[in-house]
């Protein structure tokens, strides 16, 4: 996993918004595609066998548009296809009722995702966290704070007789 990757992780809410993106569009797309497919009347093995390769473009593209990982979208729109998509195809529903249906298993297949992602604890892009400033540091460049490792730093100090950073010299607070 590469440094930018880690420094930015996906929260619950987006992983959950991806699950239910990748399931709407799954059923949408699948349903539309077996429609086309089925306009004479006949749904054949091959054509079948041919509308199992929209779940996978549906989660590539989600994937490539909402960053939930492609592991994830492939696992949810394979499951929102193979539960309630196919059963309501058998059962003749139309698109609007597959996109639906779709949408609901996508929520309910990536909400396992969602709460593992919120439950974690967040990415530390820094490296550690004792080198974290004790003090704010947008002050003036002329105070100094001691970081938890030790090294100067930016920030307000709230001793009345901070040390300039270039000379060791207290700097008068009044002026």
């Amino acid at each position: 996993m590469s440094e930018k990757s880690r420094a930015r992780r996906t929260t619950g809410r987006e992983v959950l918004a991806g699950g239910l993106l990748t399931g709407l569009s799954t059923g949408f797309a699948w349903l539309s595609v077996v429609e086309l497919f089925s306009m004479d009347q006949v749904f054949s093995g091959t054509e079948f066998l041919t509308s199992l390769v929209v779940p996978g473009l549906v989660a590539v593209l989600v994937w490539k548009l909402w960053r939930t990982g492609l592991v994830f979208g492939v696992i949810v729109a394979y499951l929102t296809l193979l539960i309630p998509l196919i059963g309501i195809g058998i059962g003749g529903a139309n698109v609007l009722q597959a996109t639906f249906a779709g949408a609901i298993a996508g929520i309910v297949y990536g909400s396992p995702w969602a709460i593992w992602r919120a439950f974690r604890p967040p990415a530390d892009p820094g490296g550690s966290a004792e080198s974290a400033t004790t003090a704010d540091t947008s002050a003036s460049p002329t105070t100094t704070t001691i970081t938890a490792t030790g090294e100067a730093g930016g920030g307000v100090s709230l001793d009345d007789n901070a040390v300039s950073p270039g000379d060791g010299k207290p700097v008068d607070s009044t002026t």
